[in-house]
């Protein structure tokens, strides 16, 4: 999965807001295996 510069950015924005990890890699991946790889 390739991200562009703005989801990136986004990305990063979010976690600095404090979102979870966790949360942020399902939301992005929609599969929990690829957040533990």
């Amino acid at each position: 999965m390739e991200f562009i510069e703005e989801q990136i950015i986004g990305i990063l924005r979010e976690q600095e807001a404090n979102a979870k990890t966790a949360e942020l890699c399902l939301t992005l991946t929609r599969s929990a295996h690829e957040c533990r790889t």
